[in-house]
């Protein structure tokens, strides 16, 4: 899990593949928005910073996931920056490349 730039306000995720993927390759391909759990201890990251294992495993104890945007053609995910906008992609353990378009609105 992750924060994006502090520069970053906005971002869109355009999944680009050419057929339909099965099921479970559409979720273990798609972009992973987390939400606190009930009593979890709330994690504030502005700043872009990919979490380390440890603290992968400390943040999963106060957060689950709460919506994975599945990948599928001509679908686009996209959220506004904040110091909560913890998200991630699984690794990619299939032989198809995960090819997508970004687009960030950023401050200037």
């Amino acid at each position: 899990p992750h924060t994006d730039s502090y520069l970053k306000r906005l971002s869109l995720v355009f999944y680009l593949t050419e057929r339909e993927l099965p099921e479970q390759m559409r979720i273990d391909l798609g972009t992973i928005f987390y939400a606190i759990k009930n009593g979890g201890q709330k994690w504030s990251r502005f700043k872009t910073k990919l979490l380390t294992k440890n603290e992968t495993t400390e943040f999963l104890k106060s957060y689950q996931q709460a919506y994975i945007s599945q990948f599928r053609p001509n679908i686009c995910a996209g959220f506004i920056k904040n110091d909560i906008s913890l998200h991630s992609v699984a690794e990619n353990k299939y032989d198809y490349d995960r090819k997508t378009i970004i687009i960030n609105i950023m401050e200037l």
